[in-house]
């Protein structure tokens, strides 16, 4: 008897709603087999999911994994700056309105 090969999967979780999104990013979801937050699929491993999960790396998750190229980035309104949360000194930046280009509240003025 030969022994069977452990084929690599990934772990995929959506994270984000595709509402909003285009279209293809909709599809690319559902080509996933996604479509709810929260939901999760083992996925084989091979150039064909990964450009996908490339496509749409604001949206998913992916566990288990520790290839940079689909790792989730943290964004700009998270909490922690990447080497802080690797030097294991984490500090809460202080608080910023979402989506705006504006510094810290207390530097809004007359907002």
């Amino acid at each position: 008897m030969t022994a069977k090969k452990k084929k690599a999967t990934l772990q995929v979780r959506q994270i984000k709603s595709g509402i909003g999104f285009n279209e293809d990013q909709k599809a690319t979801l559902k080509a996933l087999g996604l479509g709810k937050i929260g939901r999760i699929r083992e996925l084989p491993d091979n150039a064909a999911v990964r450009g996908m999960l490339a496509k749409i790396p604001h949206l998913l998750s992916v566990e288990g994994e520790g290839d940079k190229a689909t790792r989730r980035r943290r964004g700009k309104n998270d909490e922690t700056t990447r080497t802080q949360a690797r030097s294991g000194r984490a500090q809460e930046r202080p608080a910023r309105r979402p989506g705006s280009r504006l510094g810290p509240r207390e530097n809004l003025g007359a907002w």
